[in-house]
């Protein structure tokens, strides 16, 4: 059985690849927080280097949070684009 390639609207492709883009984000800034929570974890206790990090630390899991917001807008925004099955 030869498999086609689901025709897709602008629209549905456009939010695709926002999608797509927004994930590779959400990627990118998980790897700058695992990065800081390995230096932090690193760091003295209490120290000043310690004390930056866990700054650095929550900004970044702000920016998570925020990322993945827009990511599950995009999701339900993707969701409502898709053709029903009538």
């Amino acid at each position: 059985m030869i498999r086609t390639k689901p025709v897709l609207s602008p629209e549905l492709e456009r939010i695709i690849h926002l999608f797509e883009h927004k994930a590779a984000e959400e990627g990118e800034a998980c790897r700058e927080f695992l990065d800081i929570l390995t230096k932090l974890n690193k760091a003295e206790p209490g120290s000043e280097r310690y004390l930056t990090l866990t700054s650095e630390l929550s900004t970044v899991a702000s920016v998570l949070q925020a990322k993945a917001r827009s990511l599950q807008a995009i999701d339900d925004e993707l969701t409502d684009a898709l053709p029903d099955d009538d």
